[in-house]
């Protein structure tokens, strides 16, 4: 006999959501924490909305555009940037930080529809956990994947099959929701669904990212996935 919890055409599908941009506005600890790492190395700080366009490719990524948008100062390394950075931003990743409005209560209405629910972010997995449960709502994932879990991140494609493999889940009864071009470019090369949430850190129009849906807001997505899942 089939068991139903490992076959995936007896329950409702695998929603996995992108973190920063999608579920939480996460900037402006984001930006505090580069401009610490940026003074500490005799920089200028950077405006909010510069930071916004650096956001979604991990710590490293943003931290190298950084110091490269504010090139005069003390001869800095990557790494030494980065260690400040995350030194600052893993110390209090949630002070600025706040929820989207609607993510409880989508998420708690999926869960009460059977979905299962998990998050893909690029951000290191201990600050992840650590913003999800200041809101009271990191157990509602059943898996939460960081930039640091593995050896890859997104877009590489093995972010997500490494979630959906672990919970018995095909191409076909999974969606991603995000926030960018590399969520989306993730769920193309991963074959699955994608949503986007428009509201995000996305760096150019939202028209031009290809999604099965493009929403403004998170309570839109019941709708879509009681069509799609």
């Amino acid at each position: 006999m089939t068991n139903p919890a490992t076959n995936p055409t007896t329950r409702p599908g695998l929603i996995i959501f992108d973190l920063d941009g999608t579920l939480i506005d996460s900037v402006g600890d984001i930006a505090h924490a580069a401009n610490t790492a940026l003074a500490e190395f005799g920089r200028a700080p950077l405006e909010v909305a510069e930071i916004r366009r650096m956001v979604g490719e991990g710590s490293a990524v943003l931290m190298q555009r950084a110091l490269a948008a504010r090139p005069d100062g003390t001869p800095v390394t990557l790494g030494d940037a980065l260690s400040v950075f995350l030194k600052v931003y893993n110390g209090a990743p949630a002070v600025r930080t706040t929820l989207y409005p609607g993510v409880e209560t989508v998420v708690d209405t999926l869960l009460a529809r059977g979905y299962t629910l998990a998050v893909s972010t690029n951000k290191p997995e201990k600050p992840a956990r650590k913003i999800l449960g200041h809101f009271g709502i990191a157990e509602r994932f059943t898996t939460i994947v960081g930039g640091d879990s593995f050896d890859f991140h997104k877009p590489d494609p093995r972010m997500l099959t490494a979630i959906m493999e672990g919970h018995g889940f095909g191409r076909g009864n999974t969606i991603l929701v995000g926030d960018s071009e590399t969520d989306a470019a993730t769920a193309e090369t991963a074959d699955v669904r994608f949503v986007l949430m428009t509201y995000g850190y996305r760096k150019g129009p939202a028209e031009a990212i290809a999604a099965m849906a493009r929403l403004e807001r998170m309570s839109d997505l019941l709708d879509i996935v009681a069509a799609h899942a």
